[in-house]
């Protein structure tokens, strides 16, 4: 698959993912191997402490998780996931995530994302492991 049709690929992706969609996730850029996503977080993604629900950050990072892996031509769904949360994202920000594809061995892939509002403030990162279906995207 060409590195020029990655765009393609997700954009293709997203329209029908309606997870994404619900959430208002947009994609940025697209590389292979290099998906950046944001969210505009609305009030009702927050929770009861008046930020928003870790929830929908993890949403955000698993679905550029996706994504990157879709760049590729590839369809991946999570085996496992661990996120860190290090700071709140609030009602009314964007929220971005980056997500790099580290590894590949055979089916297994892991890719790490780095979640962070507009001005770059690291909100959340994640290391998710997946496994690359045999349909393509």
């Amino acid at each position: 698959m060409s590195e020029a049709d990655a765009p393609a690929r997700v954009a293709g992706l997203l329209a029908r993912d309606e997870a994404a969609l619900a959430a208002g996730i947009e994609f940025v850029s697209v590389e292979q191997g290099r998906v950046e996503l944001r969210m505009t977080a609305r009030r009702d993604m927050g929770n009861g402490h008046a930020i928003v629900h870790g929830g929908w950050l993890f949403l955000l990072a698993d679905t550029a998780f996706a994504y990157v892996v879709a760049s590729g031509g590839e369809t991946g769904v999570t085996v496992s996931a661990d996120i860190s949360f290090h700071a709140p994202a609030r009602v009314g920000e964007v929220v971005n995530a980056t997500a790099v594809l580290e590894h590949r061995a055979g089916a297994t892939v892991l890719v790490d994302v780095v979640v962070s509002t507009g001005d770059g403030s690291r909100v959340a990162s994640s290391r998710i492991t997946g496994r690359i279906l045999r349909d393509s995207v």
